[in-house]
């Protein structure tokens, strides 16, 4: 039996930065799905179904966090994993438990450059929770639901 590879989107304009992602994500077994801006994310989206979401917030066509409200307007494909990977958080401050609200939602956060031992780790475990069901880890879980009660 031939096992399904987990297919991962990564949305960022910058060519190296896709090439870097690809190559990481395949050494760690993913399918890489493309898409260099959100109308690009969208049509990827609707042709490959990913299990998990990189995103880079600055893109040439919009907000990644516009386009991730977008996604969870969408009932099939909202409760897809993502996470940003984006130069607006300052690596400095980057300790690994960053995140970013939407509307109530927590979303990972990692700053660029990313340390590529803890994005794998997260990718890993937002598929999982995605598949599997289960929780985020205590510290997101604390902080979601500061986001869910207006307090973030």
């Amino acid at each position: 039996m031939i096992k399904k590879r987990k297919k991962i989107l990564v949305v960022d304009d910058n060519p190296v930065t896709q090439r870097l992602y690809g190559k990481i994500f395949a050494n760690a077994g993913y399918e890489v799905v493309e898409a260099f801006g959100g109308e690009e994310c969208f049509a990827k989206i609707n042709a490959t179904l990913p299990d998990v979401i990189v995103m880079d917030v600055i893109l040439p066509d919009g907000d990644g966090k516009v386009i991730v409200e977008q996604l969870n307007a969408r009932e099939a494909i909202k409760n897809i994993p993502v996470i940003f990977v984006t130069n607006t958080l300052s690596p400095e401050k980057d300790k690994g438990y960053e995140t970013i609200e939407i509307n109530g939602k927590v979303y990972r956060a990692f700053a660029k450059p990313v340390h590529v031992a803890k994005l794998l780790s997260v990718v890993r475990k937002e598929y999982n929770r995605h598949v599997h069901g289960g929780h985020h880890t205590p510290k997101l879980t604390a902080v979601q639901k500061k986001a869910e009660a207006g307090e973030a």
